[in-house]
């Protein structure tokens, strides 16, 4: 599993007792790691202005790649590409990083398929790894008309013969992430292709870019477009979270409906007074957590 990894250093020299606190992030469906540059460097920066007036504090974030998007590996066997292997894959990862920096548990941090790896982690055990959870736009429930929309996009395989061509794209299906500005537009898409050389497949045409993922992670779309969609119900895997929830609201979301965030408020962690939501209101799914005012909020 391939990701990517900011700290703030090392504590004074001669220190044996410096704490290390560790975050890590998980993108959503068909992104990647690089989303979370930005949030990571703000949560380095912050935590390392902590460091300075305590120096025995050493913070670390890491956001992955899940496999079959970003530099992480494709798999042979499609019908891998499911919430069972993922959660496994992040279950093996959490327990390495937790030993390795010696913490017991990390902060966690997902959007939208990245939090439902979160919660599916709580149902498969794995739970003892975080210390908090933080869903962006994503809960107990998943509506069809939602699904209907990421349908028809995901695990599409267009080539852009131009950058600007493939950050149009960008702009258009991801338009529900919110203002963004022309540097952060331009980041999305740097990182969300690749360039290729013509194939047999496009051996005709002049390819220059396409997306950095494979294709195949699409296929549980795909079969579900062949029969009515109906709604995905996360009730049991929340109901398992045990820790405290941040959970990050798109007010436009048509993943997240508000109506489902009410409910979270009374079942599981949140009748446990374990769920603060915080509003972004003019926002769908999902906050890109890009923007400086999404971040300190």
């Amino acid at each position: 599993m391939a990701y990517c990894q900011w700290t703030t250093g090392s504590p004074l020299l001669g220190s044996h007792t410096a704490q290390q606190r560790v975050v890590v992030c998980v993108h959503g469906l068909t992104r990647n790691n690089r989303d979370f540059d930005f949030l990571a460097q703000t949560i380095v920066k912050a935590s390392g202005n902590l460091s300075r007036s305590d120096p025995q504090v050493i913070w670390t974030v890491y956001s992955v790649d899940v496999v079959g998007r970003g530099k992480s590996d494709w798999l042979e066997d499609k019908t891998k590409y499911a919430y069972s292997t993922y959660t496994k894959d992040l279950a093996a990862f959490l327990e390495h990083v937790t030993t390795s920096h010696n913490v017991a548990k990390v902060d966690y941090i997902g959007t939208s398929m990245g939090g439902i790896i979160g919660m599916c982690l709580f149902f498969a055990g794995a739970g003892k790894y975080i210390n908090t959870l933080t869903l962006n736009d994503i809960g107990a429930l998943v509506p069809a008309v939602g699904l209907a929309r990421m349908a028809d996009y995901v695990g599409k395989d267009p080539r852009f013969q131009e950058f600007d061509i493939a950050e149009a794209y960008f702009r258009k299906i991801f338009q529900p992430f919110g203002p963004l500005t022309s540097e952060q537009w331009k980041h999305i898409t740097m990182y969300s292709i690749v360039p290729e050389m013509a194939t047999d497949k496009h051996k005709d045409e002049d390819v220059a870019w396409r997306l950095c993922y494979d294709p195949a992670i699409g296929a549980p779309f795909r079969n579900l477009a062949s029969k009515p969609l109906t709604d995905v119900d996360l009730w049991k895997q929340y109901e398992s979270v045990h820790v405290p929830i941040l959970l990050i609201h798109g007010g436009l979301s048509d993943i997240l409906p508000r109506e489902v965030v009410e409910e979270m408020k009374t079942r599981g962690p949140g009748s446990k007074n374990l769920l603060q939501v915080l509003e972004m209101e003019g926002i769908g799914h999902a906050p890109a957590l890009m923007a400086q005012d999404q971040i300190d909020a």
